[in-house]
């Protein structure tokens, strides 16, 4: 491993998946050589140049997922180049360059970008992919809430694809859906002679006919996937998360099953999360914190087992590492017992006045689990961890006893810390 990076791979019987922490736009790092050329899909949601402050935000406790009042919030790392936005496009070619190395001859990339950012974004990938090789430019419309008095309001993301060679692999097919029945004023229903419901327009001297489980497919404007609210129970806390639904439609249309999907901002995992329930294998980088915190939350919780890296990154700040108090029992029935009885961030946690009365909920910790650690393997068995749909976390686990490897227990806490420590009997 490169000095300074942090590598974490992720495997589900044939899925894998790899998700390093570094810089994107710093070439392909070495470690990654072999998968120059090998790439189906890059997605890029790089920072905008909004000037605005963005964080990681975590839920305090039952009562503060409940309320979603209570919680923790982490500056992250995205209005940096707010005031010299040559040094922004500067890394963008970094990254654009590492993803045009990595994709294969018929791969293709997608770059989410906003109004402000457009205009140039496309020139540098006119630049780098080749003019010729652009192939849409996707408005994705949202309803989001804010409406200005200045100017029209602001309702709509840019999403630029291009391939990267002669020919590409696109199958439109893989994301139609049904016409269902709905009003359509505008055509004439009627039964064929199968019995079938069907509906027809005369246009031009022709009769067009569709049946109601016909296929419509997206054009280029895309309307029908919802911008994510706050309390969406899509979100893991990241301020600039995209839905599920946007990376499906991306990720069917322009991979197959078994194809290597590539994320160089994995931010919220979601391209990562969506690549593994797809069956794609995935790359993910990210320079960020909390990028590996959430990835470990989401992929285990799928199923995924981990092979941990040989060092934890460093903590972010103002966080000690958190004190962990649990017991172990071995079972008759050959299975351990866990009972986690406490997490403590330290005094940055304590020092917050309302956080006392939730004490016993153990509000510092986000999330823990018990497993098997065989080597650098980390087979998960059991877990809890806060949602928004089951805010409450479980305060024993269970497990069979292990046959090889040596039982652990992990927690992290909402800073996005964790500690792996054995098992310890009462």
């Amino acid at each position: 491993m490169e000095k300074g990076m942090l590598c974490e791979r992720y495997h589900q019987g044939p899925w894998q998946g790899t998700l390093l922490a570094a810089d994107a736009s710093g070439g392909v790092p070495p470690c990654w050589q072999q998968y120059c050329g090998q790439v189906a899909l890059v997605y890029l949601d790089p920072p905008f140049l909004t000037g605005n402050s963005f964080y990681y935000s975590q839920c305090l406790g039952t009562a503060g997922w409940r309320a979603g009042q209570l919680r923790r919030d982490y500056a992250l790392d995205f209005d940096r180049w707010h005031g010299d936005e040559e040094a922004y496009w500067t890394m963008m070619r970094g990254a654009l360059e590492t993803a045009h190395a990595l994709l294969s001859q018929t791969g293709s990339i997608y770059v989410h970008v906003d109004a402000r950012a457009c205009v140039r974004m496309r020139l540098l990938l006119d630049e780098i992919f080749g003019a010729k090789n652009f192939l849409n430019e996707i408005i994705w419309h949202y309803r989001s809430g804010g409406r200005s008095k200045r100017y029209f309001s602001r309702k709509h993301d840019n999403i630029l694809f291009y391939k990267k060679g002669k020919t590409h692999y696109f199958d439109i097919e893989a994301v139609g859906r049904p016409r269902g029945r709905g009003v359509k004023s505008h055509l004439k229903r009627s039964v064929d002679a199968h019995g079938k419901l069907v509906y027809s327009i005369r246009s031009g001297g022709r009769v067009y006919t569709y049946a109601e489980d016909d296929l419509v497919f997206p054009d280029d404007v895309w309307e029908d996937i919802a911008h994510l609210h706050q309390r969406d129970p899509q979100r893991w806390g990241y301020d600039t998360q995209k839905p599920e639904a946007l990376l499906a439609r991306i990720i069917r249309a322009s991979s197959r099953p078994g194809d290597i999907v590539c994320d160089l901002f994995a931010g919220s995992c979601t391209t990562l999360a969506v690549a593994q329930q797809l069956g794609r294998r995935f790359l993910g980088m990210d320079k960020g914190h909390f990028a590996l915190h959430i990835a470990r939350k989401r992929l285990t919780g799928m199923g995924a087992v981990q092979i941990i890296a040989p060092r934890e990154p460093a903590e972010p700040p103002d966080c000690p590492l958190p004190r962990v108090a649990a017991s172990w029992r071995a079972r008759a029935d050959g299975t351990l017992r866990v009972d986690l009885n406490d997490v403590d961030m330290g005094a940055d946690y304590r020092a917050q006045p309302d956080l006392p009365l939730l004490a016993p909920d153990i509000p510092a910790c986000d999330g823990w689990g018990i497993g098997v650690l065989d080597g650098d393997v980390l087979e998960v068995l059991a877990m809890s961890q806060r949602t928004g749909s089951h805010p409450h976390l479980e305060r024993a686990l269970s497990m069979p006893a292990p046959q090889r490897g040596q039982a652990v227990l992990f927690v992290s806490d909402i800073a996005g810390r964790r500690i792996i420590l054995p098992r310890a009997d009462a």
